[in-house]
């Protein structure tokens, strides 16, 4: 197990029940100026499910996923699984930021 306690504090429950991250996508699904979005998804996550992941990016004009496979929620954090999020973020903007001000030159 890696050095991420999985825990949370009461009043980060509490807050977490009321967040629902899929009502901020109605306000930015039909911005037309929109910057690129890359949504990660861990396979097998309890707490965020893929399918809900999937359903924002088929919501979201011009959004990316990627999803670490056999993976949960915290795994992401560390080790190989830390490696190749970052590896895929960096390639997301790598191909999105840098490449559109690399054009404007």
């Amino acid at each position: 197990m890696g050095l991420w306690r999985n825990a949370m504090t009461a009043n980060s429950v509490s807050r977490l029940l009321s967040y629902r991250p899929m009502d901020l996508i109605d306000r930015r699904k039909n911005a037309k100026d929109q910057p690129p979005v890359l949504l990660v998804g861990a396979e097998n996550d309890t707490a965020c499910l893929v399918m809900y992941v999937k359903t924002a990016v088929h919501q979201i004009h011009g959004s990316e996923l990627f999803i670490l496979q056999g993976a949960g929620h915290f795994d992401v954090y560390g080790g190989d699984n830390l490696k190749k999020t970052l590896e895929e973020e960096v390639l997301f903007l790598k191909t999105h930021i840098f490449a559109d001000q690399a054009s404007q030159l």
